[in-house]
């Protein structure tokens, strides 16, 4: 452990730990072990362009025996990718973290303005601290545990469950709790997070993704009409994928026919089908197969999975389908940035 003084203060559902050569903002019930500590302080002084490290946890090494441990391990995976392959302040604005991570930042002026912001203002504290770090050009490195090691623990009776702002089959009126997201969105240039972009259609689908992310269908829809069969036809999957929110099945369709066969299937079809591992009802079995599960991906199947989904309710088909089309809409944000600078 670190041999000088050291401050802690709690901030929303931050607790924050601060000393001369880091400050360690943890989720309220959670602490990171001394390796997880020492992992992460070590990281900053080898990476000296790096602001800020970011420690997630490992899937799991045993098979999930139930959905939520199944989900979470694909969660804190995505959640891992997601930071590796887009660029900081892309990944940040893409995916709420969960309540099983830390950062361990350089207490520089950059990441104490951006505490001192966040701090007076309301919503999830810790996601909107990186969103606010990475607006300057540092990088923020991800670090993940080897299976077996543990760098993060949590007190259960604190701890709370993450739907990891999943958005819904079907899109409500944007939540005026997120106007502070709405408004980082809005000042969001592709330009400014990625370098040289290579394919505006493609990069103007990178908008259309993040704002049906978060729930706004009408700013997504307005960038994906203007990128019709443009790029590597994202645009036309981001298209399809607002008007099955809308709800518009049969457009939604149309749309999924132009985007034809897209790269994400393969992997999606496979990371779609460990969900299913721990469904048990025949229902979800049925839509197994119907999905072309796991050989292949149909997306219109998949229209008509998120159709009944959303009549049942909640319900844990109705929670399937929404982790589904997180995972979808991820992996399509990745490749949509990708292209964007092929």
């Amino acid at each position: 452990m670190p041999a000088n003084s050291s401050a802690t203060t709690r901030c929303g559902d931050l607790q924050i730990t601060a000393d001369e050569q880091a400050m360690i903002a943890v989720p309220s019930g959670c602490r990171v072990t001394e390796e997880g500590e020492s992992v992460g302080r070590s990281a900053l002084r080898d990476h000296p362009d790096a602001i800020a490290v970011l420690l997630v946890p490992s899937p799991s090494d045993v098979i999930p025996t139930s959905r939520e441990a199944g989900w979470h391990n694909e969660a804190h995976l995505l959640m891992s990718e997601t930071w590796k392959e887009l660029p900081a302040r892309l990944a940040a604005l893409s995916f709420q973290p969960s309540e099983q991570v830390a950062v361990i930042a350089r207490p520089i002026e950059p990441v104490r303005n951006a505490f001192d912001s966040v701090s007076r203002s309301a919503g999830p504290t810790l996601w909107r601290w990186l969103i606010e770090i990475t607006k300057h050009e540092s990088r923020l490195r991800t670090l993940q545990p080897e299976l077996g090691k543990i760098w993060l623990t949590s007190d259960e009776t604190e701890a709370r469950a993450t739907d990891y702002r999943l958005p819904n089959l079907v899109i409500s009126p944007p939540l005026k709790s997120s106007a502070w997201l709405f408004h980082e969105l809005s000042l969001l240039r592709l330009v400014d997070v990625g370098g040289q972009v290579n394919s505006p259609a493609d990069a103007t689908a990178v908008l259309a993704g993040l704002w049906l992310l978060h729930g706004d269908g009408d700013r997504s829809h307005r960038y994906s009409q203007t990128i019709e069969d443009e790029g590597r036809r994202s645009g036309n999957f981001w298209h399809g994928i607002m008007h099955r929110q809308e709800p518009d099945y049969g457009n939604s369709k149309y749309w999924f026919r132009r985007v034809g066969s897209h790269p994400i299937f393969p992997e999606l079809a496979r990371r779609a089908n460990r969900l299913f591992d721990a469904e048990s009802s025949a229902s979800a079995q049925s839509w197994r197969m119907k999905l072309g599960l796991p050989s292949r991906w149909d997306p219109l199947a998949f229209v008509d999975f998120c159709e009944v989904a959303a009549i049942q309710g909640s319900t844990p088909l109705a929670d399937l389908a929404r982790r589904l089309q997180f995972l979808e809409m991820q992996l399509l944000l990745r490749a949509t940035f990708a292209d964007s600078h092929k």
